[in-house]
């Protein structure tokens, strides 16, 4: 009784030590600002507004995280970044839920489930995806759905309904994220394999198509974008980041070497969110070999779960390395999969070995969360000050003042554009803004590498085009923020412009303000 009283104990004070964490990523969530949020936001926006993406304006990525960002904006209507941020805060929030309550169905281990939560949500790369508002999490929400449907109907009648669901979810992952299509893989391979028992013709039937006619159910609305203007949509997907690279290699940026690209994998596998469940996946490994008494004379396939997880997270692992140049939020991708793994090997481990890596995910737990620890309490800590504010309240001001600047002169709020690559800054208060501008900085720093008719047809402009398309329709004012050289050319264009620099205080930058006619 006292052994049983002590675990229950030591389980709530990991579910304390979740509950911790996930207030720390809240807490830097919110006061996070990230100029990839600047594309991700206002196309959110745009669409809510009516405006059609891709057409009306340029959105170099899949099409549902704005759509689902948009749907929110509908009903807010007001506190945009705020709000993504919130809706990405939300997928991660369930991803963790869902990853808890898996542990707790597959192991009925209530501290190794609290354990695996805490070391989800003290993972660095999962903490680098989950404070900016984008489409990183989103992905891991739906693929890890996806898993949780696959494996807890895998032998069951229903069977076919659940795999396409599945295969939806798996879809809107992708529609998310294009390089979740990876994933798709793993799936139909773990679908033609399993359940062992049933025929190779119950697998493809009642198993791999009922996933696939999900996953083209799912990807019904990219199928759309695609059909309706597929010059538009390849370049949003494909094309701008083939001459993004382009553009990074002519600005200085090395392509990765196999040598780096090898110390890059060390410095990752070094960092404690990989190496300490990595540690625990290994000694599980082992145990498990041990216990089944594997042997290469004969080798077994083993069970499903530890089949589709060990192939997501090779699939995942590939994939993250594959972007140039890399950042830590890509590898976010493997994270969850690495616990559903060492979620799996742990269910099919017998006492008193499981006791054992039940303990030791709960050291690699609190040792991770020791290593996160500054992050969140000097978040916390800020987040009393009385002077703290929330990134999305800080942009509304700032776009309030800077609406009330422009309202001093004689400029028509109805119809003033704000030009700068950081809109967010305009769309709050609702003023105009330019659809070539609407990605931020990401599609005019590589407008040169574009024709003229090419930036027509694709709502973009160039370094070297902006003036005249000011000339033709000049903003009421410009904004500078601290994107660097890439804002040059709007700087050149106020100050040649005679437009007046006005107190910036709380802007986020320097503001022109166009003189009065």
């Amino acid at each position: 009784m006292k052994q049983i009283n002590s675990e229950r104990l030591v389980t709530a004070l990991t579910l304390l030590l979740a509950a911790f964490l996930g207030l720390g990523l809240f807490s830097q969530a919110v006061h996070n600002n990230s100029h990839n949020e600047q594309m991700y936001v206002t196309a959110g926006y745009l669409l809510a507004q009516g405006e059609r993406l891709y057409t009306d304006f340029a959105f170099v990525q899949m099409p549902y995280s704005p759509l689902i960002y948009a749907a929110v904006f509908k009903l807010t209507g007001g506190y945009y970044l705020f709000s993504a941020k919130l809706v990405n805060f939300a997928f991660l929030a369930f991803a963790a839920g869902l990853l808890w309550l898996l542990a707790r169905r597959r192991t009925r281990d209530d501290l190794f489930s609290a354990a695996l939560l805490s070391l989800f949500l003290a993972n660095y790369y999962l903490l680098r995806a989950a404070i900016e508002a984008s489409n990183y999490t989103i992905p891991i929400a739906f693929s890890l759905a996806a898993y949780a449907l696959f494996l807890r109907y895998i032998d069951r009648p229903r069977r076919p309904l659940a795999f396409f669901a599945a295969g939806a979810l798996l879809a809107a992952a992708v529609g998310a994220k294009l390089y979740y299509a990876t994933l798709l893989a793993p799936f139909a391979l773990a679908a033609l394999l399993y359940p062992v028992a049933a025929s190779l013709r119950s697998r493809i039937i009642g198993g791999l198509l009922p996933l696939a006619g999900g996953t083209v159910a799912g990807a019904l609305p990219l199928l759309y974008y695609a059909a309706r203007d597929w010059e538009r949509f390849a370049f949003n997907n494909l094309g701008y980041h083939l001459l993004n690279t382009t553009w990074r290699e002519q600005s200085g940026f090395a392509p990765m070497t196999w040598g780096t690209l090898l110390g890059t994998a060390r410095d990752i596998l070094a960092n404690p969110s990989y190496l300490l469940p990595v540690v625990c996946l290994a000694l599980a490994a082992v145990t498990l070999c041990a216990q089944k008494g594997c042997s290469l004379r004969r080798l077994r396939l083993p069970a499903a779960d530890i089949t589709l997880s060990a192939l997501l997270v090779a699939v995942s692992i590939v994939t993250a390395f594959t972007p140039q140049p890399l950042f830590p939020q890509y590898f976010a991708m493997p994270a969850p999969f690495l616990l559903t793994l060492l979620l799996a090997l742990h269910a099919h481990i017998a006492q008193p070995q499981r006791r054992i890596l039940q303990h030791l995910t709960l050291i690699a737990a609190v040792l991770l969360t020791l290593v996160v620890l500054p992050r969140h309490t000097g978040s916390l800590r800020g987040a009393l000050s009385p002077d703290d504010r929330w990134a999305g309240s800080e942009a509304r001001d700032a776009s309030f003042r800077i609406r009330a600047r422009i309202a001093e002169g004689s400029h028509d709020l109805a119809t003033a554009k704000l030009a700068t690559v950081s809109p967010v800054y305009a769309i709050e208060s609702g003023l105009g803004i330019y659809p070539e501008l609407s990605t931020g900085s990401f599609v005019l720093r590589i407008g040169d590498l574009l024709s003229e008719e090419q930036r027509a047809r694709f709502r973009a402009t160039s370094p070297s085009a902006i003036a005249a398309l000011f000339d033709a329709d000049p903003p009421a004012a410009i904004l500078i923020t601290d994107e660097g050289a890439v804002e040059l050319p709007l700087l050149d264009y106020a100050q040649s412009r005679g437009y007046v620099e006005v107190d910036a205080e709380g802007f986020g930058g320097r503001l022109y303000i166009k003189p009065n006619p």
